[in-house]
């Protein structure tokens, strides 16, 4: 990365709203967190999945796999636009007294 490209994303940082800014710093700073937390804890048994990362690495995955499928299933649960505009014909709706 060079420097200009990494002067224009530290002047677009602190560019946004301060809540924005302080929610930003706090999500990265609890992803530091959990990495170091990663390499520190001692991991129980002899697993397969005790890599260094594996949470982040399922959890990345398992999160685009989401994305994904919600995406697949909305073509074929969408419905027209003007779904609840329809207005029901004469004699077909619930009978009024």
């Amino acid at each position: 990365m060079t420097d200009q490209k990494m002067y224009s994303v530290i002047e677009r940082f602190r560019q946004l709203p301060a809540l924005v800014r302080k929610g930003l710093t706090v999500f990265f700073g609890l992803c530091g967190l959990l990495v170091l937390l990663d390499l520190a804890l001692t991991k129980h048994g002899e697993h397969w999945w005790n890599f260094f990362g594996f949470t982040c690495l399922f959890g990345f995955v398992a999160c685009v796999v989401l994305v994904l499928i919600a995406s697949w299933m909305r073509k074929p649960l969408m419905r027209d636009e003007r779904y609840y505009d329809h207005k029901p014909e004469p004699g077909l709706g619930p009978k009024s007294k």
